[in-house]
Parts: structure tokens; C-alpha cells; sequence
């Protein structure tokens, strides 16, 4: 009887029309202004470099991680002063074992510190490390408490992906001049291409996610998810081009294709994608269109692709020969280069540069840590009836792929981000919120 009790209580809780809250029947909130300023701090490097914001007299990235500390600080002692009290309904997630497993990854993490040089480079990657990429993999867990907490933290990121997004496709249609700096490839707000598709694609990924559950209408949808698309197809960014091509497909086959009234709409998603990536291709300049296509046709004679594979087939030949890695910024002294002589800092796999750089001890954490937290999410996700779950897995995977093949650990602080939220987030019973083909 008592477990009863408790199932109808939470189906209570959760209950309600969409577009109004699940308690007391207030309107739903879509964005919190603490979603907003770690979704800001994640992205700020996106967008500081911009002319626009050259008026602000303090680096944004800072400036931003301090609000967040701010936030989440009044967070823990709002919750220090309660904890004699019943605890809150609907805290979805956990803190002490996402927080040790953090912990252990980060202690580890320090070893390479111990031994070896430090030239310059490498102080400046290890302190990046064990200040903004720490915070980014921790501060997580004191800002977000609900679902409700998770899916605003989606949306925020969502915002900014679209601003990027709406700023590089009109560049794309009026037909402006693309600068020298980023190779003739679109980009936005002073963004690198990369930066650009990274954001512009984990946007897509979730407003697609919302709409596959029934929470989004298809009249707002489509434009969205289209200039996404074109924004990440005219970066001429192949990580993020091909995390969205994996993240979004597998995520239909794991919790929508079960019914079919759901695999109609699975299908009708996958189609409008498609499309907006043939619209991105017809739009985007020549510079993207032939990166893309040389990856597509299996070509990898370009200066970026062959550069790629001199970088993991150094990688692949030295980690079994340093057990203790290289050090943090040991691959930039290994003088591996592209074909145009342009020098490659890391091996754009966080894999491999865990187990080069970090050792092999490293590397087996930080592999176990994320595998764990995809399956995590996947199992809330097909068992929970959750959005919030389904979305934490899609964005998760996203990221995780595009890191595989871009850029270096403190670049992908945002994976930490979703690891850390996919260990810790408990998931909602099945009674307590829609199935994924309910409306």
C-alpha cells in the first residue's frame, strides 16, 4: 500500500497539460536565468570574440562562470539552511556519487602535473583544466535540481545556438563577403566554424528531441531546426555535421520507433532534416561544400583530414610506450603538422589524448566515466518516459561523437557537463510522465 501511495503521488505530481507546470498549475517556465548564465558561461567563447560585444569591460567567460558560482553558492546555502526539512518534491537528481566520481576523475587527472616540463602551452591547457573545465563538470550538480531545471539548461543552450545560427544563415542568404580569417566558411558573432556547427548542432539536436515528444509545435520547429542545419552544414564543421547524423537518428531508433503513430512522425523528423541539410549544402560557400564532400566521397587527401590522420596514427604509436602519458600539452611538442604546415596541438580524440597525455590510467577512467553515462541516460530514456532523459542522452551522444574527432579536452568541456548530469540525473517513473508517443 505504501508504494502504491507513493506512485500515485508522483503521477500526481507530474500530471497536468502541457504548457503548465506539473505542480499547483502554474505556467511552465521555459528558460531560468540560472540555465542561462552556465549555458552562457559553456558558449562565451562563441561569441566574445565578436565586435558587438567589444563595449564590455570584462572578459565574458569570466564573468559569467562568476554569476554561475554566485547562483549555485546561494543554491548550497539555501539548501544547507533546509536540510532539516522535509525534502523537496521533485529533486531529480543525485550529487554524492556524480561529485566522487568527478572527484576521482580530476585527481587523476593531476598525476601528468607531477613529472616532466611545463612549457607554456602546457600551463596554459593544465590551468584551463583544473579551473574553467573543472567548474564546467561540477558546478552542474549545485545548479540543477528538477527535470524541469534541465530541460530550461537545454533551452538556454538552444537560444544561443539559434542566435549563432539566425546570424550565420543571414550572412549565407544576403550573400556577404566571408573573411579570410575562417577560410571562407560560415560563421557568426566572431565565432570559429567549429564553434559555430558545435552549438548550432546540439541546439538542432534538442529542438528535434522536444518535437519527436510531442512538446514543440512543427510551425516552430521546422524553421528552427532548418537554420540550424544550414548554419552547421555552412561551417563546413565535419564533427558537428557528423554527431547530428548520429545523435538524432539513434535516439529515434532507442525511444520512438515503437509504435506506428510514433515511426510516422520519426519518419516525417528524419525527412525534414534531410532536407535542411541539402537546402545547408545548396547554401553554404564552396570551402564548407568541398570539406564535406571529400569526407562523404571517402577522400581524405585535404590538409585537415590528412593532418587528422597524422595526429592519431602518432597517438597510436606512442601510448603504448608512456603508461604515465606525456604530460597536459605534451602532443604540441611532438611537431606533428598538416600537409600545409600549419601545427596540430592535440589529437583532436579525447580518447586518445587521455591516454596520451594523461596516461593509461587516465584514459580508462575518462572512457568509463562517459560510456557509463551514455548508458545511463539511454536506460532513462527508453524506461522513464522522460524528455528531459531522452534529451540528456541525444545531446550527450552528440558530443561525445563531435569530440571524438575535434578538438581537446577543455574544447569539449561541455561533454564534462552532460557526463556529469547523466550520472547524476535520477530519472521520472514511467507513471509520472508522458509516454514518448502520448498527445
Amino acid at each position: 500500500m505504501p508504494a502504491i501511495t507513493r506512485n500515485m503521488g508522483a503521477a500526481r505530481a507530474y500530471a497536468g497539460p502541457r504548457g503548465v507546470s506539473r505542480r499547483r498549475g502554474r505556467p511552465r517556465v521555459a528558460l531560468s536565468f540560472r540555465g542561462l548564465a552556465f549555458a552562457g558561461f559553456l558558449c562565451a567563447g562563441a561569441f566574445k570574440a565578436s565586435p558587438r560585444l567589444a563595449w564590455l569591460p570584462v572578459d565574458l567567460t569570466l564573468s559569467l562562470v562568476v554569476v554561475s558560482m554566485l547562483i549555485a553558492g546561494g543554491l548550497v546555502v539555501q539548501a544547507l539552511l533546509a536540510r532539516d526539512k522535509a525534502r523537496p518534491r521533485g529533486s531529480d537528481l543525485r550529487t554524492m556519487e556524480p561529485m566522487a566520481a568527478a572527484a576521482v576523475l580530476f585527481l587523476f587527472l593531476a598525476l601528468p602535473m607531477l613529472g616532466g616540463e611545463h612549457d607554456a602551452y602546457s600551463i596554459e591547457k593544465t590551468t584551463r583544466l583544473f579551473t574553467l573545465t573543472l567548474v564546467a563538470a561540477v558546478l552542474p550538480l549545485a545548479l540543477f535540481r528538477t527535470r524541469g531545471d534541465l530541460e530550461r539548461f537545454y533551452n538556454a543552450l538552444t537560444v544561443l545556438g539559434l542566435i549563432m545560427a539566425v546570424d550565420a544563415s543571414a550572412t549565407l542568404l544576403t550573400g556577404h563577403k566571408l573573411t579570410e580569417q575562417t577560410h571562407g566558411r560560415a560563421s557568426a558573432w566572431g565565432a570559429s566554424p567549429l564553434q559555430l556547427g558545435r552549438v548550432a548542432g546540439l541546439a538542432a539536436v534538442w529542438i528535434v528531441v522536444r518535437w519527436l515528444d510531442r512538446r514543440a509545435p512543427l510551425l516552430l520547429v521546422a524553421p528552427a531546426v532548418g537554420a540550424l542545419l544550414v548554419a552547421v552544414v555552412g561551417s563546413g564543421s565535419r564533427g558537428p555535421l557528423l554527431a547530428v547524423s548520429v545523435a538524432i537518428p539513434l535516439s529515434c531508433l532507442l525511444f520512438y520507433l515503437t509504435r506506428v503513430r510514433t515511426a510516422a512522425r520519426v519518419l516525417l523528423g528524419l525527412a525534414i532534416c534531410g532536407g535542411f541539410l541539402v537546402v545547408g549544402m545548396r547554401l553554404a560557400p564552396d570551402a564548407a561544400t568541398e570539406r564535406i564532400a571529400r569526407t562523404v566521397s571517402g577522400d581524405f587527401s585535404g590538409s585537415s583530414e590528412e593532418g587528422r590522420a597524422r595526429a592519431y596514427e602518432r597517438s597510436l604509436k606512442l601510448i603504448p610506450a608512456h603508461p604515465l602519458g606525456i604530460g597536459w600539452g605534451g602532443f604540441a611538442d611532438l611537431n606533428v603538422k598538416t600537409p600545409s604546415g600549419a601545427p596540430i596541438d592535440y589529437p583532436h580524440n579525447f580518447v586518445l589524448e587521455a591516454f596520451l597525455e594523461g596516461g593509461w590510467l587516465v584514459g580508462v577512467l575518462l572512457s568509463a566515466l562517459v560510456l557509463g553515462a551514455l548508458v545511463r541516460a539511454a536506460s532513462l530514456g527508453m524506461h522513464g518516459g522522460d524528455v528531459a532523459a531522452r534529451g540528456l542522452f541525444a545531446v550527450l551522444l552528440y558530443l561525445v561523437v563531435n569530440a571524438l574527432v575535434s578538438g581537446d579536452i577543455n574544447g569539449n568541456r561541455y561533454m564534462l557537463s552532460f557526463v556529469v548530469l547523466a550520472l547524476a540525473y535520477r530519472g521520472v517513473p514511467r507513471a509520472a510522465g508522458p509516454a514518448p508517443d502520448a498527445g
